[in-house]
C-alpha cells in the first residue's frame, strides 16, 4: 500500500497531454484484444463460448504488477520515468473499465453470443466430459441451481432430511468441495439448454435457484421452458426489484432473503418480549 501511494505521489501525468492516443491504444488492446486471444485459446481447449467469454473478461486489465515491475526497470536505469506513467494509466483506465465489464458481463455475453461461436468447437468435448462424469444421483424430485451458502445449505438440509435432491452450479470449487461432503452435485451452466436436456427435468417436481443475478434466472426460465419443464420453481431475490421480476415470470414461490430473514428475527423477538412480559405479570 505504501509503495503504491509514494509511487502515485511521485508522478506528474505529463503524458496524457503528449501521448493519449497510445494510452487509448494499449488501453483497447487490453480490454478487446487481450481477452479475445485467451478466448480463442480456451474454445480450440474445448470449452464452451461462455466459459471462455468469462475467463477472458477477468484478463481485460493490466495487472497492478507491471506497475511494479516497470518501477524496477526505472530504478536499475533500463527505462524512462515516462515509461511508468504511461504504464500507471494504461492500469488505471483497463483496470476502472474491467470491472464494469466484469459487473455486465451477462449483458455483454448475450450482447456478443452470435460472434462468440466462432471460437467454439462444435463438440466442447472438455466441458461435456465434466458434465458427463457423474450420473444421475437417484432420479432426484429437487434440483438446486446455484450452490452458494444459501443453495449448499438448502441442498445438505434437504439430503439431511433424505429428500431425494440433486445440486447443480457453474463453480468447480464448489462442486468439488461439496462432493468431498459426499453431497449429490453436478458441474454445469444452468443457463446452458444443452446441459439442462441431460437432466431429467420432466421427473423433476421442484426447480430451486438461488442465483442471484436476474439476467442468469431469466436465462435460467427460458432454458428450463424450452426443455420442457413442467414442475414448480422457487426464486431466491435479494431485493423487491428482482422479487417482482420472478413474479412477473411466473415463479412458484419467490424468497425475498433480506425480507423473511427481518420478519423471522420480528417475530423472535416479540415472541421473546411478549414471553419476559408474561412471566413479570405473573
Amino acid at each position: 500500500m505504501f509503495f503504491f501511494i509514494n509511487l502515485g505521489a511521485k508522478l506528474e501525468f505529463t503524458l496524457i497531454g503528449q501521448a493519449w492516443w497510445l494510452v487509448l491504444l494499449i488501453t483497447l488492446f487490453v480490454l478487446v484484444v487481450k481477452p479475445i486471444i485467451l478466448i480463442g485459446i480456451l474454445g480450440f481447449m474445448g470449452y464452451r463460448k461462455r466459459t471462455s467469454f468469462q475467463s477472458g473478461l477477468t484478463m481485460a486489465q493490466l495487472s497492478e504488477f507491471s506497475i511494479i515491475f516497470i518501477a524496477m526497470g526505472i530504478s536499475l536505469g533500463h527505462l524512462k520515468a515516462e515509461t511508468l506513467e504511461l504504464t500507471i494509466l494504461v492500469g488505471v483506465s483497463s483496470i476502472a473499465l474491467s470491472a464494469y465489464m466484469i459487473l455486465n458481463a451477462q449483458r455483454l455475453f448475450e450482447f456478443l453470443i452470435n460472434g462468440l461461436s466462432i471460437f467454439e468447437r462444435k463438440n466442447p468435448y472438455r466441458e461435456i466430459s465434466v458434465e458427463q462424469q457423474r450420473a444421475i444421483p437417484n432420479n432426484p424430485k429437487i434440483i438446486v441451481f446455484g450452490l452458494g451458502r444459501y443453495g449448499a445449505r438448502i441442498l445438505k438440509h434437504l439430503h439431511l432430511h433424505q429428500v431425494s435432491v440433486m445440486g447443480v452450479d457453474f463453480d468447480p470449487e464448489a462442486i468439488r468441495e461439496l462432493r468431498r461432503q459426499g453431497l449429490p452435485v453436478r458441474y454445469g451452466d444452468a443457463e446452458n439448454p444443452a446441459f439442462l436436456d441431460l437432466l431429467p427435468l420432466k421427473k423433476i417436481d421442484w426447480v430451486v435457484t438461488t442465483v442471484p443475478e436476474w439476467n442468469a434466472n431469466q436465462a435460467l426460465l427460458h432454458a428450463l421452458n424450452e426443455s420442457g419443464f413442467n414442475g414448480k420453481i422457487v426464486g431466491l431475490a435479494r431485493d423487491d426489484e428482482h422479487a417482482q421480476a420472478m413474479h412477473e415470470a411466473g415463479v412458484t414461490r419467490v424468497v425475498n432473503i433480506f425480507n423473511e430473514a427481518a420478519d423471522l428475527a420480528t417475530d423472535f423477538l416479540a415472541r421473546e418480549i411478549e414471553a419476559q412480559e408474561k412471566k413479570v405479570e405473573q
